[in-house]
Order: structure tokens, then C-alpha cells, then sequence
């Protein structure tokens, strides 16, 4: 059988979220996301250039597959900026197959009330990260924690409080017999 493509949902500042959520017709919030199931081969594009306020949050319910992986990124011209003022722009948790790529994540500032980081990839696995640049955030800029097969390049991290970037995890003990 043929993979078919998922459903591309599109974000600008000047949509509505009345509308279908369409290139021609696209939503305005962040927020519009909560109420969608995403599933595997769906995009999530906000329009290069503009800002969103808020933040994503995907879990094991919105992931995709090897070969149909959830996409989240920019359209037209430039990369898009999603501003989370004192919350995390992206959390995954146990979330699977997403690919982020072309976006900008600004936190309120390390020193002005972010408690967080910035983009957390946690308990996840094959995930995705490209040209993203995070700022702003209290803890790392990018969080990958407990995490499998998770690539992440060309990420300008700065300005942000514990770590630009922070991999760790939880401790496992192997039993030798």
C-alpha cells in the first residue's frame, strides 16, 4: 500500500482560529493546537518571519512512525519564533518519530521569571532537532533527558542559564549475572 501523507496544519499571526487551519486559511495560536489528535505524517508550520506566543506540548498520543514522523517547522520566508515567556516553547514527553527543524524558542530571560528550558525532549525517542536557536530560558536551552536516538545539529543555544545544551538521564543498573 502507498504511505500516505498526513494532514499540514498552518499557523500565521494573521490567521483565525476559525478558519481550517489551511495555507490559505491558517490558524493564529499555539493554543488551537491543544485540541488536535496529531498523527504520524502530520505537519505543524507556522509562517516564517512572525512570532507566536505560547508553547507545543506533544506526548505519546501525537507522535509519528519511522516512516511517516511528525513534523514541526517553518514556512515561507525565514524562521518563525515561538515566545513562551516563563514556560518550556516545546516539551516532548514520551513522545516518538518528530522532526523539529528551522524554528526560534525565546524564553522571558534566565533573570526575568523562566524557570524552565527552552525546547525539552524528555523520555522520548527518534526525535529530530535541526537549525533551531533557543534563548532565554532559566534552565537548558535544549533539554534532552532519558531520551533514545535522538539527533540534534546546527543549534545555536545562548543566553540561557544552566546549560546551552544539557543531555542526561536516569541511572540504570546493570546486574552482571
Amino acid at each position: 500500500p502507498v504511505k500516505q501523507k498526513g494532514q499540514a496544519y498552518y499557523l500565521s499571526v494573521n490567521g483565525n482560529d476559525g478558519y481550517p487551519g489551511t495555507q490559505q486559511n491558517p490558524w493564529k495560536t499555539l493554543a488551537k493546537l491543544s485540541s488536535l489528535k496529531i498523527a504520524p505524517g502530520d505537519s505543524i508550520l507556522l509562517e516564517g518571519g512572525q512570532i507566536f506566543d505560547g508553547s507545543i506540548r506533544l506526548g505519546a498520543a501525537d507522535g509519528g512512525t519511522s516512516e511517516m514522523p511528525v513534523y514541526i517547522g517553518s514556512y515561507g520566508r525565514g524562521k518563525s519564533s515561538i515566545a513562551s515567556g516563563n514556560k518550556e516553547a516545546m516539551l516532548l514527553y514520551n513522545a516518538s518519530f518528530i522532526e523539529i527543524r528551522n524554528i526560534a524558542f525565546k524564553g522571558a530571560g534566565r533573570n526575568n521569571g523562566n524557570t524552565t528550558s527552552g525546547l525539552a525532549v524528555m523520555y522520548s525517542k527518534n526525535i529530530f532537532i535541526d537549525s533551531v536557536a533557543i534563548s532565554g530560558y532559566q534552565k537548558a536551552g535544549l533539554l534532552i533527558y532519558s531520551s533514545s536516538q535522538t539527533i540534534a545539529q546546527y543549534v545555536d543555544a545562548r543566553e540561557n542559564g544552566f546549560a546551552g545544551i544539557s543531555i542526561d538521564g536516569e541511572f540504570q543498573q546493570y546486574n552482571s549475572h
